[in-house]
């Protein structure tokens, strides 16, 4: 289609003038689809395309003027393009994408070298209507060829043999102190043809910045800083602070987060423990039965009752919240391996208070004050408690972590930019 677009009767570059009169919806949403404004691709980021030195009325003069010309001449010869000229297989011409009218090169100013390089073409009507301008494939980097790029790979050229001509081109003609020179042309070859993977090493080099010793080493092991500029070293000793305080925040939310699974195994305790003494209390009753021989068909049936405790705590919310758990209370919680033998004594009491006050209990018991002891489907106002405060802790922590990132990108911008300084002052 390409071939068939860009033959004998089409043109190929457009009119670069210095003066633009319209911009259009369209033009701009051109300039999205991957295409330039000019053959060479790289004459702007969001390059826009111009209409010839004309003003808005001549063109519209023009338009009438060509709207209204015929299509045929006296010898009944079709006349195309501004000119109105017959083709006769001698000028290369390009068919519009908007209208399909055929225009010279000439008459259009295009350059006949860039035919190629067309991906759609609007004349110099269908740009001035605000229909489309002229989008332009990217050219082969050589300065002096005129093909496409290869559309079916990211290619800079447009094929192999371009792509290395052009390397060794720019090697050749670079020079100076700060260019490569024969010897490092040759360090470069023999580093990349020591081993197997070649190759992979070449498409490494140059990947990693080269850092200054004294800065990898205070990367590595956060050596002595007192030899680098006074105002870097502020710097970073502020941003170290900063950091310091910022990890153990974020050391402390991850015991807390631990300290919360320690609860919820907590809770669990209780309901089992609590589960367990109806338990040897319906043995009990089943045993004394069975000895009077009144054990009945329903009492084999008979299930004891699951509990579910809410058991949301005050303190914990609280302590959580504000920070005022002490970081020694909650480490000594979290590293007991048997919940049970280290708290038996709050468990059995708790355990207790349930069983002495079971036919009272309402969204008012709380045992001391602080745990709240109703069925969880019976207790509404603490409905999910546990994973809104681990939520918060999660939150909290994400927010350090967010915060330490930035810390640690800025320190070590810092140090790079340190690093290019020198190489420039040594170059």
């Amino acid at each position: 289609m390409e071939n068939e677009q860009v033959k004998k009767r089409r043109s190929a570059s457009p009119a670069v003038s210095s003066k633009e009169v319209k911009k259009s919806k369209v033009e701009k949403e051109n300039l999205l689809d991957g295409h330039s404004a000019s053959p060479s691709g790289l004459s702007n980021r969001y390059p826009t395309e111009e209409i010839e030195d004309e003003s808005y009325e001549e063109i519209s003069k023009q338009y009438k003027k060509f709207s209204n010309a015929p299509k045929f001449n006296l010898n009944s010869e079709e006349l195309f393009c501004i000119c109105r000229k017959p083709d006769h297989g001698g000028e290369l011409m390009i068919s519009c994408d908007s209208c399909d009218e055929w225009f010279h090169f000439k008459c259009m100013k295009l350059n006949e070298d860039h035919s190629k390089l067309i991906a759609k073409f609007y004349c110099k009507f269908c740009r001035w209507k605000g229909v489309g301008s002229t989008k332009w494939k990217r050219k082969c980097r050589l300065e002096w060829c005129w093909e496409p790029i290869r559309a079916d790979s990211k290619s800079k050229y447009c094929c192999d043999e371009h792509g290395i001509t052009y390397i060794k081109q720019t090697l050749l003609i670079k020079n100076g102190i700060n260019d490569l020179i024969p010897n490092d042309i040759k360090s470069i070859f023999n580093y990349c043809t020591t081993s197997d993977n070649g190759y992979q090493k070449l498409v490494l080099l140059g990947s990693k910045f080269p850092e200054l010793p004294e800065i990898s080493s205070l990367k590595k092991d956060g050596s002595d800083i007192s030899e680098l500029p006074e105002s870097l070293k502020n710097n970073l000793t502020k941003i170290g602070s900063n950091l310091d305080k910022i990890n153990s925040l974020i050391d402390f939310c991850r015991l807390k987060s631990d300290y919360l699974l320690k609860i919820k195994e907590k809770i669990k305790i209780i309901n089992e423990r609590l589960q367990a003494s109806y338990q040897v209390e319906d043995q009990t009753e089943n045993c004394e039965e069975s000895s009077k021989g009144k054990r009945s068909k329903d009492s084999k049936s008979k299930k004891s009752k699951k509990f579910d405790l809410c058991c949301y705590d005050k303190s914990i919310n609280q302590g959580i919240q504000t920070d005022i758990l002490s970081k020694n209370d909650i480490e000594k919680f979290t590293i007991s391996e048997d919940i049970y033998t280290d708290y038996k004594e709050q468990i059995d009491n708790i355990i207790g208070f349930y069983r002495e006050h079971k036919d009272d209990i309402d969204s008012n018991s709380w045992f001391e004050n602080t745990i709240c002891l109703q069925d969880k489907r019976k207790c509404p106002r603490h409905n999910g408690w546990w994973n809104l405060i681990n939520d918060e802790v999660v939150k909290r922590y994400n927010e350090l972590s967010i915060n330490a990132k930035k810390l640690e990108d800025e320190k070590l911008i810092m140090l790079r930019n340190y690093s290019i300084k020198i190489y420039e002052l040594r170059s």
